[in-house]
Order: structure tokens, then C-alpha cells, then sequence
């Protein structure tokens, strides 16, 4: 191998190219531009922002880009520039051949969407809208009975379709945003109610209306016979009612769901406390006026007047009726039930039931139903009979709700069979007549009466509650009862099936009973209640004739003494002039007298009772 030699040559280097970098993608940009040289040279350049003035080739004495070019067009304005480079070396000898570009910058943000037409607040009708034309993209989000919806870009007309089922708010937002990437300003906010559900019905409406918003029908018998399947209305579930409205024909439902909502004022909003009169002039003989089979119908604030009814006001198979702040004043030349109800369920909060003039008069008869009432009031007056509420089999439930009669020869405000009762919170009063008297029949029932008054004035003998098979439990009740010619019993019980506790049981009247029955009641379950007025508290094969005695039986049946049956003259227990508000006095023994019922933490005016001991006797707490 010979030996390594070596040569070393001096060439000069070629240059390499100088490039520009910053040019907008497109020839396009809303923003400000930094254009940079990248490689070995000096890039010269000459710009021109006038189309008419292109820039000219580019010499060793035009400007170079150096550090780079800023292009800052002011926000609003739309400006195109020109530009040719070419790069050149230290001594001004050109490199390469250089190049042009061309490009805007689009600062100017283009006009908010149109709509092609006025959108209307209100429509019956599904709505299609459209947007004005525009080159910059249309940029819609719509927001869903208060939902916010997604913007999204809109290329077609936009729908709103409602819904048959009720009212759906719309509120339309959008912007637009061009080529550039600019985004203008939001355009107002368009708010429109489509309404497929809902038919309006006002007093004094047009005679051609058509039962919408703007156009409604002028009566309630239109509104109700554009319901039928061959009506283009027939999808329509909800009536809007403003004024005084007359019914003269029966309404029968079948499979179908109805709403129908009182109270709206001159622009169709609803006025607190504000309830729509509704006069039924029909009734004549047994159809009822209201027939739902298959169905549900909510009434709310709707005030029902029918003076001459001849069959139920109400008449429901295998359906559901929800009445809510209402009123319903009824009465007839005969008999009359208002309420017809078979499996079915049938709910009230805060309406009030009168029943007026008639012959024997009813409430409500059901079967195999389930009976919700809440905050309502019913009402017998003027009738020879009176009777509110009779169930055979279901439920019922009763809250805060009064019941009350002045019927000429007899009253009988429940008679429940083979059923669930829970009464919470009810005053119970029946006052003048001196027939018939029963408060509550209760055959083969399961349940409770609790935190509940009791009221009565009568002018003869009569029998309060009846209580046969089952188990049935009176708990923190007061009662304030007399008669004037004659005897009281409270309690008629087969068998030991009834509990009394923590109550108080008040009677005037010649030889008062609290409970008759075959058999004594279970020991413990008459315990720890206030007694006055009664000359025998057991009457049957085996009685016990006071207090002592009461107190004895349960003392040696139990393992220990509980809180015992005590006498409280009612003066003492409530004050003069009893019942008064049935307000305990502070010296009364009914103070901390009772046991710790502790799922009774309510009293009747809804103050809290106290938790473990020291509940008071009665419905109410003391108040201070």
C-alpha cells in the first residue's frame, strides 16, 4: 500500500436560495401577517396595495425583508397586496429568479344573518325559516324550551316542527363567518312558540274562530267538537280557556288524553289566582256530562257551575282525572252523584266541591279505584241527604282537606270497603240535622285517621265512625262533638280492630259512648287520650266504665304502666268557647300527655311536633 498523499483545493460556495415564509394559506387571512426570508441572501421586495400600481422587479436597492415584514391592516378595513422578491448577495449580484405572491387580508367582519321574512311569535303551524343569502357562512343554534342547542352551519331552510303534544319554545341565535375566518356580530334573538297542541277558547271569540291563539273558538262546545278523529285538530290535547264559557253538550272520551287549563288573561298568560267560569247547561237525565273511558282529563283553574244536573258531572272507566285549583258548585231538583268513578284514579289539590239543593245527594261513589285528595274542600248544603265519599276497594288518601255537611235528615261523609285509608290533616264537621249521622264507615279496611278535627252539632242520637274487620287507627285527633236530644256513640267495632292514642274525645249529650263492641279492644291500643263527656268508655259484653278502669285494663296487660287515658273538662283544655282553634292552654294535662307517635311529625296546622317524647294530646301543638 503506497503512502497517503493529500490535496487541498479552495472553491468558492454557491449560494443557496432565499425563500419567503409567513404567506397566508390561499392568498386569505383575517389576521395580521409577519412575512420572513429563510437561506443564505439578502430577500428584496417591492409591495403594492393598489391594483392598478403593481409592484415593480424587485434591484439591489429595494428593501429587504430583514427581521421579517409585518402587514397590520386596521380591524374593519379590507386590504389586497402585490409582492415580488428576489434574493441577492452581499455585493448586489441577484441569486435566483425570484417570485410573486399575491394576497388579502380580510379584516372587515361581514353583516349578521337575516331572515328572509318576519318570524312571528306565535304559530299554530310547524314553520319553516330561511336566511337571507349571504357569501359568508351561516352559523344557527336553537335553543328547546330552554335547552341551549349546538351551533351548527345552516345551508337550507331551517324547520321547526312544534310538537302535537303541547307548546315548544324556540329561541333562535346565529352569526355569521366569511372566508376569512371573521365572525360578525350575533344577530338579535328570535323567540317563537309553536303551538300543534293547544286549542284557545274565549269568551266573546270570533263566530268563524278557529281555535288558534289569534282567532280563538267562542265556545267550549266548538273547541270540544273539533276534536273528533275526522277534524284536523283531532291531534290537539290541551284547551286554553279565557273568560265565561258555556257547555250544553256531553263530552265523551275515549283512548284520548285531554288537558284543559283556565285562568289566561287578554294575552294568553296565565293570571295567579285567576280561574276561567265554566256554566254547564246540559245533564238532562243519566248521561254524564264528562264521560272518559280509556282516557285522562286535567282540569286546572277552572270554575265549574251546574245548577240543574239530572246525571254525574263526571263518569270515568279505566281512566285518570286530575282536578287542580278549581271550584265545582253543583245541585239538582233530585238525586245527584257527581263523581261516577270505576277503576279508574282520580286525583284533587286545592278545589273546592259544593253540592247544593237536591234530594240525596253524593260526592263521589268508586270502585277499585285509587282516590287522591289534597287541600280540598267538599261541601254538602241544602240537600235531605248528603254523602261524600263512598270507595269499595282501591285506596284512598286524604290531606289537609275539610269535609262538611248541613243536610236536613242525614249525612254519611265515608263509607269505605275493602280498602286503604290514610287521612292526614282533615276537618271533619257536620252540623244541624237530626236523622241519619255516620262520619266513616269502614268495612274490612286497613289504616289511619291522624292529626285530624272533629266537629259536630246535632239534635239527636247518632253513631260517628263504624268500624268492621280490619284495623283502623284514630291518632292524634281532636274531636268537639254534641248533640241536644239524645245519646253519641263514637266508635260501633267488632273486635279489637281499633286504635285510639294520643287524642282527644269531647261529648255533650245525655249518655254518651266511646266505643261499643262485642270485645274489648286490644290492650294498649286506647291509651294516652284526653276523655270528657262519656258515661261509659266500653260498652258491650264486657265493659269498662271509666277511666280508672281503662287505665287498669292496659296497665295489667302490658309489661309496664304506659302514659294513661286522663278527664280534662274541654274549658280546661281548650279555653272558653271551645273548640275554638282547638289551641291548647298552657295548663291543659294535654301538654307532653301522649306517646312518641314519632311518623306523626306534623301536627294539623303544619307545625313540626317534637322529636321522642313530649308529644301533646290532640291535633295540635301549643301554640305560643
Amino acid at each position: 500500500k503506497s503512502a497517503v498523499q493529500t490535496l487541498a483545493l479552495d472553491i468558492p460556495g454557491l449560494p443557496g436560495k432565499t425563500s419567503l415564509l409567513g404567506l397566508p394559506e390561499g392568498g386569505l387571512s383575517s389576521k395580521a401577517i409577519l412575512l420572513q426570508s429563510t437561506g443564505p441572501g439578502f430577500l428584496r421586495y417591492e409591495l403594492s396595495s393598489d391594483p392598478a400600481q403593481p409592484p415593480r422587479e424587485p434591484t439591489a436597492s429595494s428593501s429587504t425583508i430583514g427581521q421579517g415584514l409585518k402587514l397590520d391592516p386596521p380591524e374593519g378595513s379590507l386590504s389586497a397586496y402585490s409582492l415580488r422578491y428576489r434574493s441577492f448577495d452581499s455585493a448586489g449580484r441577484a441569486l435566483d429568479e425570484g417570485g410573486e405572491a399575491s394576497f388579502v387580508i380580510d379584516r372587515d367582519p361581514p353583516p349578521p344573518p337575516r331572515l328572509s321574512s318576519e318570524v312571528p311569535g306565535y304559530s299554530s303551524r310547524p314553520l319553516s325559516l330561511s336566511f337571507v343569502p349571504s357569501e359568508a357562512t351561516v352559523m344557527v343554534a336553537v335553543d328547546v324550551d330552554s335547552r341551549p342547542g349546538s351551533y351548527s352551519a345552516v345551508t337550507g331552510p331551517l324547520s321547526l316542527e312544534g310538537s302535537p303534544s303541547g307548546t315548544v319554545e324556540y329561541r333562535i341565535r346565529s352569526y355569521a363567518v366569511d372566508k376569512a375566518g371573521n365572525r360578525s356580530a350575533d344577530s338579535p334573538v328570535k323567540a317563537v312558540l309553536v303551538d300543534l297542541g293547544t286549542l284557545y277558547v274565549a269568551e266573546g271569540g270570533p263566530v268563524d274562530g278557529d281555535g288558534s291563539r289569534d282567532s280563538p273558538f267562542p265556545s267550549l262546545d266548538k273547541a270540544l267538537g273539533s276534536l273528533s278523529p275526522a277534524s284536523g285538530s283531532a291531534q290537539r290535547k290541551t284547551l286554553h280557556l279565557r273568560g265565561t264559557l258555556a257547555l250544553s253538550s256531553p263530552l265523551a272520551l275515549e283512548g284520548f288524553d285531554l288537558v284543559i287549563e283556565g285562568g289566561y288573561d287578554s294575552d294568553w298568560k296565565r293570571a295567579p289566582g285567576l280561574s276561567s267560569a265554566l256554566h254547564i247547561s246540559g245533564g238532562e237525565g243519566p248521561t254524564p256530562m264528562l264521560a272518559l273511558k280509556g282516557s285522562s282529563l286535567s282540569l286546572t283553574s277552572v270554575s265549574l257551575r251546574a245548577p240543574r244536573l239530572e246525571g254525574p258531572l263526571f263518569e270515568l272507566q279505566g281512566s285518570e282525572l286530575r282536578i287542580s285549583s278549581s271550584s265545582i258548585l253543583a245541585s239538582t231538583g233530585g238525586d245527584l252523584l257527581l263523581f261516577d268513578i270505576r277503576d279508574s284514579r282520580l286525583g284533587l289539590s286545592a278545589t273546592e266541591v259544593l253540592v247544593g239543593e237536591g234530594g240525596s245527594v253524593s260526592i263521589l261513589g268508586a270502585r277499585n279505584s285509587r282516590i287522591d285528595l289534597e287541600k280540598s274542600s267538599f261541601t254538602g248544603s241544602g240537600s235531605t241527604y248528603f254523602s261524600a265519599l263512598s270507595l269499595e276497594g282501591g285506596s284512598l288518601g286524604v290531606r289537609n282537606c275539610s269535609l262538611s255537611s248541613t243536610a236536613l235528615l242525614g249525612t254519611r261523609l265515608m263509607e269505605v270497603r275493602n280498602a286503604a285509608v290514610d287521612i292526614d290533616g282533615t276537618s271533619f264537621d257536620v252540623q244541624g240535622g237530626g236523622g241519619f249521622l255516620s262520619y266513616g264507615s269502614f268495612e274490612a279496611c286497613t289504616g289511619r285517621l291522624v292529626n285530624s278535627h272533629i266537629l259536630l252539632t246535632w239534635e239527636g242520637s247518632g253513631s260517628l265512625f263504624r268500624i268492621k274487620g280490619g284495623k283502623m287507627a284514630f291518632l292524634q285527633d281532636s274531636f268537639y262533638c254534641l248533640t241536644r236530644k239524645g245519646s253519641l256513640r263514637f266508635f260501633d267495632a267488632e273486635g279489637p280492630n281499633l286504635t285510639l292514642k294520643n287524642s282527644i274525645f269531647s261529648a255533650k249529650g245525655e249518655a254518651n259512648i266511646l266505643i261499643s263492641s262485642p270485645s274489648l279492644p286490644s290492650p294498649g291500643d286506647v291509651a294516652s287520650n284526653c276523655l270528657w263527656g262519656f258515661k261509659t268508655l266500653v260498652s258491650g259484653p264486657r265493659s269498662l266504665i271509666d277511666v280508672r278502669s281503662l287505665n287498669e285494663y292496659n296497665d295489667k296487660a302490658l309489661a309496664g304502666p304506659g302514659l294513661p287515658n286522663f278527664l280534662e273538662d274541654p274549658y280546661l283544655t281548650w279555653g272558653p268557647n271551645p273548640p275554638g282553634a282547638f289551641v291548647l292552654q298552657a295548663s291543659s294535662r294535654c301538654l307532653d300527655g301522649g306517646l312518641a307517635l314519632v311518623e306523626l311529625g306534623w301536627d294539623f296546622a303544619g307545625q313540626r311536633r317534637p322529636s321522642g317524647s313530649g308529644f301533646d294530646v290532640g291535633a295540635d301543638e301549643l301554640q305560643h
